[in-house]
């Protein structure tokens, strides 16, 4: 299993050329198994959040990208329950403080599992195993 942040997700149900070529074959790979990906429920806030600030613009409605993902056998949504909560919060510093990225790290670091993330940031702190 492998966690999804945000970008890799739409990344990989839209246009897989952004994606390099280690995380591609591993979410590949991984989307063989029922519930091999994982994606936290915040990515959905997230690409919501973007959408409605005009950040971010689908080629479908949100509503219908929502279903069709929650239709793939392999994505399972991981909701934020408030373990996941705390334990952002309390992440080993130093990690940034964007609210979305510490969920996501967090929900990967309860896991255990590999984070599929460009976000260098994120890459750089070493409390979480990354893949691009």
């Amino acid at each position: 299993m492998i966690v999804l942040d945000t970008h890799a997700l739409l990344w990989w149900v839209s246009d897989n050329s952004h994606l390099s070529r280690k995380a591609a074959r591993r979410i590949t790979a991984e989307s063989e198994n029922a519930g091999g990906l994982l994606v936290s429920c915040i990515s959905t806030w997230e690409i919501a959040m973007l959408v409605s600030q005009s950040r971010l613009t689908l080629r479908i409605d949100l509503g219908d990208l929502f279903h069709q993902l929650e239709s793939i056998e392999s994505i399972q949504f991981v909701p934020v329950s408030n373990r996941t909560s705390m334990n952002s919060v309390t992440l080993p510093e130093p990690f940034h403080k964007d609210p979305a990225d510490r969920l996501i790290v967090a929900t990967a670091r309860e896991s255990d599992c590999t984070l599929i993330t460009s976000d260098q940031k994120i890459r750089d702190y070493p409390d979480v195993e990354t893949l691009w």
